[in-house]
């Protein structure tokens, strides 16, 4: 949708500040977790005790096993725990444990703080070699704890140079909470773009970028405004009629009319397994779900329909197998290559953006890949 620049920044900074919240309506990092297939975690803390609880809500101490106690506490020196479940009750982020008592291991429920400070995006990733972790935040690595090549694993917090990370062990059948460097994540676990995939420019003349945002709802991921965790995406401007290009070659899965949300909009599945999404046209797509559809073939035509304040292209790629994954197709995909009109000034990427409102409005979106040089620039990073 296009909106004002001010009113962007305002929701995205109360969207920054909610974003983490990870567990309503569970993360994805942690659905692989049961009492049958737990993950293996020590406290934050290295010295005190956690009180557990009896129930979700944090309020009677005690466990689940053997109710009430005022007596009962985790020991954050010598407790590993098995974390088995996460959530939300009431504004209060919990999780399920079981730990080891005198008359054998115990369930119960105890704040996600203790675990996880839990601001990492839990994008989840394939380690491409193997690297070091510790089984404590601020011990050194050891060769007991280690991601493999080939692990799955979710990030779930940063702390400087360590990093909080959700891995597999015993062959998948439980999984492990340790902490290892940054540069090792960074260099075995960071997300590439996918080179085999280079998509064209979505419109034939519009080139003007309206808005770009972040979602962090829960839902559908097709539906406009609800989003499963975090989605980016871009608004093209343009005329009414601007011919649509599928950015690569693909398979038609979806198309429709949303008359609150997308208006006319088509998806397209790609080989690589992302779909690219383009909304609001002006009439329902040329094409039909079932069709296999070339690189720049066209698709349809820019308008305004649905929750559209005037033309333009609302378009997205997301995986919908791994809505952890974050794709963000401007910073992945164009950056660098395409020149594009913002706020009136033609820029590329990569150059000094000069100090401007619609500049900071991208770099505060941009975040990670962007800096503010001593000169008052903002200067952007692919």
């Amino acid at each position: 949708m296009k909106k004002a620049l001010s009113v962007l920044l305002v929701l995205a900074t109360l969207i920054g500040l909610i974003s983490f919240s990870v567990c309503a309506g569970k993360a994805s990092a942690y659905n692989i977790l049961s009492k049958s297939k737990y993950a293996k975690v020590y406290t934050l803390s290295s010295s005190g005790k956690t009180i557990p609880y009896t129930s979700k809500s944090l309020s009677t101490r005690g466990t689940v096993s053997y109710g009430k106690s005022s007596s009962s506490y985790i020991d954050n020196k010598a407790d590993e725990l098995y974390l088995c479940d996460v959530g939300v009750t009431r504004g209060k982020e919990w999780a399920l444990v079981s730990y080891p008592t005198s008359s054998g291991r115990v369930y119960a429920y105890i704040p996600l703080s203790s675990i996880t400070s839990n601001n990492g995006s839990h994008a989840k990733t394939v380690s491409s070699g193997r690297f070091y972790c510790s089984y404590r935040k601020g011990v050194s690595t050891s060769s007991s704890y280690y991601v493999d090549k080939g692990d799955t694993v979710y990030l779930l917090a940063t702390s400087g140079n360590g990093y909080q990370i959700l891995y597999p062990i015993s062959n998948g059948s439980s999984w492990r909470i340790g902490w290892c460097n940054k540069a090792d994540y960074n260099k075995y676990c960071l997300n590439k773009a996918d080179t085999t995939f280079s998509p064209v420019w979505p419109c034939k003349s519009s080139d003007y970028i309206s808005t770009m945002y972040r979602y962090y709802n829960s839902g559908n991921p097709k539906n406009h405004g609800v989003r499963s965790n975090i989605y980016n995406a871009f608004d093209v401007a343009g005329a009414s009629g601007d011919t649509i290009y599928a950015v690569e070659s693909g398979k038609v899965v979806d198309k429709g009319y949303q008359s609150k949300g997308f208006g006319n909009y088509v998806i397209i599945e790609h080989s690589n397994g992302l779909y690219s999404l383009y909304a609001h046209l002006k009439s329902s797509a040329r094409v039909s779900v079932g069709d296999t559809v070339s690189r720049k073939q066209t698709i349809g035509y820019m308008g305004t329909t649905g929750n559209s304040t005037g033309n333009h292209l609302h378009f997205e790629l997301y995986d919908p197998d791994d809505k952890s994954r974050v794709i963000n197709p401007w910073i992945t995909y164009y950056q660098g290559k395409v020149s594009v009109t913002v706020g009136g000034n033609s820029y590329r990427a990569n150059v000094n953006y000069k100090n401007d409102s619609t500049a900071q409005s991208w770099c505060n979106w941009l975040k990670g890949s962007c800096t503010k040089n001593s000169s008052g620039n903002y200067v952007f990073n692919a």
